[in-house]
């Protein structure tokens, strides 16, 4: 591993493709912040462009682009500009560089433009986001509306078998549309949840990642072969969802406490950027001996890592490689994009609190936005594991009371009495495949529900992909609770059924 790279490099620097749309505008916002950042260093044109290239955000191809046509090309870096942005379909993209071009034609300050777009650029992604969150929680709202109507239309007609002998093809139907909506609706909240990375994508992780990874390697296919035996045991199902859950949780818990660790040192990171700009330039010295001056009482979170990081500085090891170890095992990617944009505008010879201000302002827009986003996930992610929960029980509990009345019935045709004459024709009472056919359908739609809700937790959370197993791994143990305690309840309350008989 090139521990002295503190960028991946871009795996194609000629790629003319266009980049995914889902993260143009969170990586547009970061590029303009980070070229303004090392724009108040006074560095010359061609540097800014090339560092900027740099950058592994989708949008960069832009820059790469205009990069190539200026160094290889001979075109000036205004033209260059207008025929890039002329031939890019993403609108934001393609207005800012069209700006660019104007502005740099005009002989205005590459670093004037920059830092005024940075400001607009980040009012625009503060609003888009916003909006975004507030589309969220209508769906939010929506999902769980969807999810009852759906539970309780396949109730009602689970229910009509009692009393009318309905067609087990319609029953199949309304199985179908649940499974159906219980796809739709998680796939809703994906499009309109706000796209953004939380965790970067650094070969070095942080312990709780990479021991969340180790579990995960190890949990997985265990639970996978543990349910599988069980499975061929014959032991009950909800004792297999309860051993699978359990043996799921382990990377669940430890990935939700590495998430939860980054949305504190996302908050303190400001602080922290910001600080260390005023005392370095106050005392006029480097950033080294600027940290050394700094309370560390106040940097909260970031404290152990920022000790570290000072006394690495102070051995004398190399920069580069001691700012990349702090983001490394800090995990974040508001980390990653922040703590780059000071470390390279200062030691590319900018202002320490200039450079120090602008990336703490980013930081804190990013911190501030996802604290709200926190709010609409926080409230959805504790109704849905009720809703998943009650859901599952009325489920399981019809198909007990169902099977009760069956064998209560049954009970009655073989003592030959003359009431099953009197009575209308059960469809469901005619063949036991029925009952084992609505069993059938029960458990799919419970597993179903286990899957489609943890998958809209997570989206809208967001946070590291592995958080989708603790989510699956919490439902499918809930779910699994009610196989095995429900029909107990069910069994306790019809216990007089047969002596009613």
């Amino acid at each position: 591993m090139n521990f002295l790279a503190f960028w991946r490099k871009p795996k194609s620097k000629g790629s003319s493709k266009q980049p995914s749309s889902e993260f143009v505008a969170m990586d547009l916002y970061s590029q303009v912040a980070y070229m303004a950042g090392i724009a108040t260093a006074g560095m010359p044109r061609n540097k800014v462009f090339e560092y900027s290239a740099r950058l592994p955000y989708c949008t960069s191809v832009y820059f790469r682009r205009v990069q190539f046509m200026a160094r290889k090309l001979n075109y000036n870096y205004a033209e260059a500009c207008r025929v890039v942005g002329d031939g890019t379909k993403e609108p934001d993209p393609k207005a800012l560089l069209l700006r660019l071009s104007g502005s740099l034609t005009s002989g205005e300050s590459e670093s004037a433009f920059l830092q005024r777009e940075a400001a607009v650029m980040g009012e625009h992604y503060s609003d888009e986001y916003e909006r975004k969150i507030d589309s969220l929680r209508k769906w939010s709202e929506a999902y769980t509306s969807l999810i009852l109507s759906s539970a309780i239309i396949v109730t009602v007609g689970i229910v009509s078998m009692l009393i009318y002998p309905i067609s087990p093809s319609f029953i199949m139907t309304l199985s179908a549309l649940c499974v159906c909506i219980s796809g739709a609706g998680p796939w809703l909240l994906y499009t309109s949840a706000p796209r953004e990375v939380k965790t970067h994508d650094l070969s070095e992780k942080s312990k709780e990642q990479v021991f969340a990874a180790a579990l995960f390697r190890l949990c997985v296919p265990a639970a996978v072969a543990a349910c599988v035996i069980m499975a061929a045991a014959k032991i009950d199902l909800g004792w297999i969802m309860i051993a699978g859950s359990a043996l799921l949780l382990p990377p669940g818990v430890v990935i939700l406490r590495d998430d939860r660790n980054i949305d504190k040192r996302d908050t303190d990171i400001p602080t922290f950027l910001r600080a260390l700009g005023s005392v370095t330039s106050a005392i006029g010295t480097n950033v080294t001996e600027g940290m050394s001056r700094l309370d560390m009482r106040f940097v909260g979170s970031l404290q152990a890592s920022v000790n570290r990081l000072q006394g690495a500085l102070g051995a004398g090891v190399k920069p580069d490689l001691c700012w990349w170890r702090f983001i490394a095992e800090n995990g974040s990617e508001l980390v990653k994009r922040s703590t780059h944009m000071f470390w390279d505008g200062v030691r590319f010879g900018g202002s320490p609190n200039d450079i120090g201000r602008a990336s703490s302002d980013f930081a804190a827009k990013m911190s501030i936005l996802r604290g709200k986003r926190s709010l609409v996930a926080g409230s959805f992610t504790w109704l849905c594991v009720a809703m998943h929960t009650a859901i599952c029980g009325l489920l399981v509990m019809i198909y007990e009371i169902m099977m009760a009345f069956s064998t209560a019935i049954e009970g009655i045709n073989v003592e030959g009495s003359e009431v099953m004459g009197r009575m209308p024709s059960f469809g469901i009472f005619n063949a036991g495949a029925q009952i084992e056919l609505l069993r059938m359908m029960i458990i799919t739609i419970i597993l179903v529900q286990v899957g489609g809700n943890a998958f809209a937790i997570k989206t809208v959370e967001g946070g590291h992909e592995y958080k989708l197993v603790f989510y699956v791994a919490v439902l499918l143990g809930l779910a699994g609770l009610c196989l095995v305690l429900v029909p107990q309840l069910s069994d306790s309350v019809f216990s007089s059924l047969p002596e009613m008989a």
